[in-house]
């Protein structure tokens, strides 16, 4: 269920939006309508990278849950340098 939130959680929001839009525009629902504006204004708002330490997610219980299914490992070729941007890449296959 987790890997199903993390890798599929734009067609959850797709999902959601066309849900919204039916009692919008059969009902005229000022609800479902200030639900949806808030939703897409959110999509506005800039990214800020989080405030949390450098391996937080690698170190968190949904990662270690997937490791014990999937038998992932983490393999660091380098020492990270803090404060640097990396990118992060998963070869499931």
């Amino acid at each position: 269920v987790s890997l199903g939130l993390v890798a599929g959680w734009y067609y959850l929001l797709i999902i959601f939006t066309l849900c919204l839009l039916y009692p919008i525009l059969v009902w005229q629902s000022w609800i479902a309508a200030t639900i949806l504006c808030a939703l897409l204004l959110d999509m506005g708002v800039p990214y800020e990278n989080p405030k949390m330490a450098p391996n937080a997610f690698c170190d968190s219980w949904v990662f270690d849950a997937w490791r014990a299914y999937f038998g992932w490992e983490t393999v660091m070729e380098q020492p990270l340098v803090p404060g640097e941007k990396y990118l992060m890449a998963e070869f499931p296959h």
